[in-house]
């Protein structure tokens, strides 16, 4: 069991999956989980579950944990992120962002000249994280100490597979780890219904296509063999397996995978595209603000000399008219002048 505690800065089901396979492998129990969400009924209730404790704000899920998850929606993570970066940006903590379209570079600008202070690791994960088997896409570049990368891994590899992209390839990565099981879905789906078709209980239908796609993964990962090479064990000449492939061939089968792969990916780099322009105007935005402050202080500063100034030549004027006024006296030997003005100069 693991001593730290980690907090879900959003509770969807993303960080649900990820809190249940860590709860469920004996990584960490509920006790040492924190997480907030925008709201907070229904966190409560999701939470409860694991005993994990719901709190209400981000800052509060910074100050508990000392692994903290950014798993909001990845157009949140400015409004969200940026008031707490000083409370991340701290030798004792690291965070693990699991959005969408933000890798290092992205956080280097939202955490300005904190960026320097805070350890932080892009991931992608997918939902068989709950059951211990998910994927991790993990981005290479990170600024994570060499004993926090070794926490890291020891609160993931336990629920995924850790697999180390490079930042230009880690939307690809995503599309085939992270938005493929969808796609999967759809094949066991099918299968099912395929069974289903020719009289098998769909219970039945549904575990027997899950349990397959998971050994053929399984024998795919202890052995790597080509998966073309597995295919072609499994079909004998002449065999209804092959006829199977054929049909699936004419339907294009590997095309449309590869195409709904292509349209996610696209749709992906758009979003990406969008979101860094928004980051770019903010970050000039919050910039053109600290010049406005500065400017402000500087008007202030220039207004508040030039009162001293003007208070200043008035008090001159007023010593310049006493002393004529002394002079004017002395000269005319005039004593009554001489005794009004000598005790104003000298209070003066």
């Amino acid at each position: 069991m693991n001593n730290h505690t980690i907090g879900f800065i959003g509770y969807g089901n993303m960080a649900q999956a990820i809190a249940q396979g860590m709860v469920d492998a004996g990584v960490l129990d509920g006790e040492h989980i924190v997480a907030c969400a925008a709201h907070y009924d229904k966190l409560e209730r999701n939470a409860a579950k694991f005993g994990i404790r719901a709190v209400h704000t981000a800052a509060e899920v910074a100050d508990a944990a000392d692994v903290v998850v950014i798993a909001i929606k990845p157009y949140q993570i400015e409004d969200v992120i940026g008031p707490i970066v000083a409370k991340l940006a701290q030798s004792s903590k690291f965070v693990v962002s699991i959005a969408a379209g933000w890798d290092l570079n992205k956080y280097r600008y939202l955490f300005g000249e904190q960026f320097d202070a805070v350890h932080i690791q892009c991931t992608i994960p997918n939902t068989p994280m709950a059951v211990s088997k998910g994927v991790l896409v993990t981005e290479s570049d990170n600024t994570l100490s060499e004993t926090q990368t070794e926490t890291f891994e020891q609160l993931f590899a336990p629920i995924s597979l850790i697999e180390r992209v490079d930042s230009a390839h880690m939307g690809i990565a995503m599309c085939v780890a992270g938005c493929a099981p969808a796609f999967t879905d759809m094949y066991i789906e099918a299968l099912a219904d395929a069974g289903v078709k020719y009289g098998l209980q769909r219970a039945t239908a549904y575990r027997l296509a899950a349990k397959m796609v998971e050994g053929v993964g399984a024998l795919y990962l202890a052995t790597e063999t080509h998966p073309g090479a597995m295919k072609d064990a499994v079909c004998s000449p002449g065999g209804t397996t092959i006829k199977g492939v054929a049909s699936l061939e004419e339907s294009a089968f590997r095309g449309a995978i590869i195409k709904a792969v292509e349209g996610l990916s696209a749709d992906l780099k758009r979003a990406v595209a969008s979101s860094s322009a928004a980051s770019l105007t903010k970050e000039h935005l919050r910039h053109a603000e600290k010049l406005a402050e500065r400017l402000a202080a500087i008007e202030r500063a220039l207004y508040e000399r030039s009162d001293r100034l003007s208070q200043e030549m008035v008090r001159t004027a007023g010593i310049l008219t006493q002393l004529e006024h002394v002079e004017r006296a002395l000269r005319t030997n005039d004593a009554a002048l001489l005794q009004r003005t000598l005790p104003a100069a000298h209070y003066e």
